[in-house]
């Protein structure tokens, strides 16, 4: 209940600050605006960027001091807990698209842009930009071809390297990964099982022949077909969907409560609530809840020690939003994705699935992942911009994040800066 309360209060008190510029999504177009979040919470804006090149002293012989140590591992630490899991019998361990040096599980290691085929000039003018326009950005992390070669931290800032940093609705993207894992080994059947199949021993209104033929796929895709409206308020208004569901008392009853507009799989309505039914079907599925699923079935095995995920009143983990990690353990996670789900010789995720989640399905969207065809890129968005950008042909991974609305820059300085920053593969 004491995590509950707190992201109400929170719903209720810093919600307005997902103005217009926080309600629309990625496109694939070149003027590109944030993804649409669930609910906010915010620091103090950022003043001051610093700028560090990390540089590896073995791959050149001009280097820059790094400030790159071994991650922390923080008390707040997602829980592992055993569970007794079906043998993974659509999958075999593989081999990542491009043979890698090492695996970044205890840590990365760095290097310079160039020595990775980057410019550096072209990453320093981005930090030029951040500093001069007064960004709220954070961090900004980019890795290419397993190395780390660019880290900046803001000054003035509550995050540094090691403060686990709230990742609102990037939070989708990993509840979209433990649903494929939950099949991989066999908890669930598969995307086509109906949702209402796991919640039998619930009475559930507005019940149709529309909500019985719902399907995991569809609350995926964000095409559940549910009544929902999370575009047009704020998330202070009472009117909004989101805000009523988190206030009601029990979070995913209200959503399984909600009539049908829509048939599913036809409507793309973008639906914060669907990723709680989510995250209660892996609760059902598994038996544990999906931090502790995540915290066994993802983070252990790629490294990721700084997890936190709040909980609703109920227990169930919030499957769109307030999962907290640090920005070298979110590029993990990216990483994981760049190599088609293979982590060190191991199928951690099934390429399958990875190819699946990150395929524009629908409206610039996979499996709670935003697509941007155009550039070559995928991306786990949040509120603010928070970013996990993807690119597999660049062979890139950049981290974004950010204490106050900054989602189109964001995503324009990842095209311009980061993408043109590639001097050859």
């Amino acid at each position: 209940m004491k995590n509950s309360l707190r992201i109400i209060n929170v719903v209720i008190v810093l919600a307005t600050l997902l103005l217009a510029s926080s309600c629309s999504h990625p496109t694939t177009t070149t003027t590109t605006t944030t993804g649409k979040t669930a609910t906010t919470e915010t620091t103090a804006a950022t003043t001051t960027t610093t700028t560090t090149t990390l540089a590896e002293t073995t791959t050149t012989t001009t280097t820059t001091t790094t400030t790159a140590t071994t991650a922390a591992t923080t008390a707040t630490t997602a829980t592992t807990t055993t569970t007794t899991a079906t043998p993974i019998t659509t999958t075999a361990a593989g081999e990542p698209p491009i043979p890698r040096d090492y695996w970044p599980t205890e840590d990365w290691q760095t290097s310079t842009p160039e020595a990775q085929g980057m410019d550096s000039a072209k990453l320093q003018q981005l930090m030029d930009v951040i500093k001069s326009g007064n960004h709220g950005i954070d961090s900004v992390l980019v890795i290419r071809h397993g190395y780390l070669v660019w880290e900046e931290y803001a000054e003035n800032s509550i995050y540094d390297r090691d403060t686990p940093h709230i990742i609102y609705s990037a939070t989708k993207s990993f509840t979209s990964a433990l649903i494929g894992i939950a099949i991989d080994r066999g908890y669930i059947q598969g995307v086509d099982q109906k949702v209402v199949s796991f919640f039998t021993d619930r009475t559930i209104a507005n019940m149709d022949e529309r909500k019985r033929r719902m399907a995991i796929e569809d609350l995926l895709t964000m095409t559940s077909g549910f009544q929902w409206n999370e575009i047009s308020y704020s998330y202070a208004d009472s009117r909004n969907s989101l805000y009523q569901a988190m206030v009601s008392g029990n979070y995913v009853q209200y959503v399984l409560d909600c009539p049908m507009a829509f048939e599913p799989g036809v409507i793309f309505n973008y639906n914060t609530g669907n990723t709680q039914v989510l995250s209660a079907i892996i609760s059902k599925a598994t038996g544990v809840s999906a931090d502790v699923f995540a915290g066994e079935h993802l983070f252990k095995p790629i490294g990721i020690t700084s997890a936190r995920w709040d909980k609703d009143a109920q227990g169930i983990a919030s499957g769109g939003s307030y999962l907290y990690m640090t920005p070298r353990d979110m590029a993990k996670f990216g990483y994981l994705f760049l190599n088609n789900g293979v982590w060190d010789g191991k199928q951690i995720i099934s390429s399958g699935w990875v190819n699946k989640s990150t395929f524009n399905i629908k409206n610039n969207y996979g499996y709670l992942w935003w697509v941007n065809s155009s550039f070559g890129y995928y991306s786990a968005s949040g509120a603010l911009g928070q970013r996990i950008f993807v690119a597999p042909d660049a062979d890139i991974v950049c981290v974004f994040t950010t204490s106050r609305e900054e989602g189109t820059f964001v995503d324009q300085s990842f095209r311009t800066y980061v993408l043109g920053s590639v001097t050859n593969q």
